[in-house]
């Protein structure tokens, strides 16, 4: 039976009431997720093995088309060569594996953050962030997605640093393997969307001699971000340049001890720290954001282009290194030691 509501203070509890129960759905996702933080924790002794081994994995609910979706934990090789641990989610489809095993695709996720909360893995509508995941789930494959390194696990994030990501996707496809209903394939796929269109191209560039056992039969690289000495001169003058601009430098300050006072003001520290310890996982965080920068529009860099500055300009030439730009109207595909990238972005 439908009740005319035309008091305005029963339509204020009827509001309120529902903003309780929308609160209260919140707080149980999210203390579901900060429940696991200590999953994400290796020990020394849970390093040692070969990268892409698992440390350890659970299931998680909610995954669609009837898939079975893992949270995992595994080996990888970090920016110095040492062993650390990588988070991410996998999801298979129902049903036995076929002779010969499933094929595999490895989904590279665009910018969520550069700190250990902002893993897509935690977030409250993962499989959502996952581009095409049903239809791919509905064709018989499986779906890895992993964080990257500093994402999940402990920071810092190496943020738009490519081996470090293609070595968690790369990785993230081997753990795969180790889970029921996957199979024994080696075949496998990448592609992925701005941070993770970076990644997939790396992944092209070093798939071949970091993962022999595998074989890579495609690369789909979507705005990926490939010419960071051109974004880091012109994006940061828009509000989302600032935004990832803040991220990089204080990203790369503490990956690779960059110095961040050569090229930020001191008034401007307080508002990029906050930036990188907030996440983005939907059309709401990048709203808040937008908020939380405004006062980078007054002060925030030092100098006219950080992209001309030591050592910057260095690290972001290192970044983008073998990897060659075409035409917008050509894809991209793995050719021998070299990647090609449609777009500059």
């Amino acid at each position: 039976m439908n009740v005319p509501m035309k008091s305005g203070a029963v339509r204020l509890r009827v509001t309120n009431y529902l903003a309780a129960l929308l609160c209260a759905a919140f707080s149980l996702l999210t203390g579901t997720a900060h429940a696991q933080m200590p999953f994400y924790h290796a020990t020394a002794q849970e390093l040692a093995g070969p990268p892409g081994s698992l440390i350890r994995s659970e299931p998680m609910v909610f995954a669609p088309a009837g898939a079975q979706a893992y949270r995992v934990i595994h080996r990888s090789v970090g920016m110095q060569g040492e062993p650390i641990a990588v988070s991410g989610v996998i999801v298979v489809p129902p049903g036995p594996a076929p002779a010969g095993g499933r094929p595999i695709v490895a989904w590279a996720h665009p910018t969520t953050g550069v700190v250990p909360h902002c893993a897509p893995s935690l977030a409250i509508f993962v499989f959502q962030q996952m581009a095409g995941l049903r239809q791919l789930i509905e064709q018989g494959a499986v779906v890895a997605a992993t964080d990257y390194p500093g994402l999940g696990t402990p920071g810092p994030h190496p943020y738009l640093v490519g081996d470090s990501e293609a070595r968690a996707v790369i990785d993230s496809v081997r753990a795969a393997r180790n889970l029921p209903g996957v199979g024994d394939g080696n075949s496998f796929a990448v592609w992925g969307h701005s941070q993770g269109g970076q990644a997939s191209l790396y992944t092209g560039l070093i798939a071949k001699t970091y993962a022999p056992e595998l074989r890579l039969v495609g690369v789909a690289a979507a705005a990926p971000a490939t010419a960071l000495v051109t974004l880091m001169g012109d994006d940061f003058k828009s509000s989302g340049g600032k935004n990832l601009t803040a991220m990089t430098l204080w990203s790369w300050s503490r990956v690779y001890g960059a110095p961040i006072d050569k090229v930020l003001l001191p008034e401007a520290m307080p508002t990029v720290d906050r930036l990188s310890n907030e996440c983005i996982e939907s059309i709401f965080d990048i709203l808040e954001r937008r908020q939380t920068e405004k006062p980078l529009e007054q002060q925030f860099l030092s100098v006219p282009n950080i992209a001309t500055v030591q050592p910057w300009r260095s690290l972001a030439i290192y970044a983008t290194r073998r990897v060659r730009f075409l035409p917008r109207s050509r894809c991209s595909w793995p050719r021998g030691r070299r990647t090609t990238s449609c777009g500059r972005k």
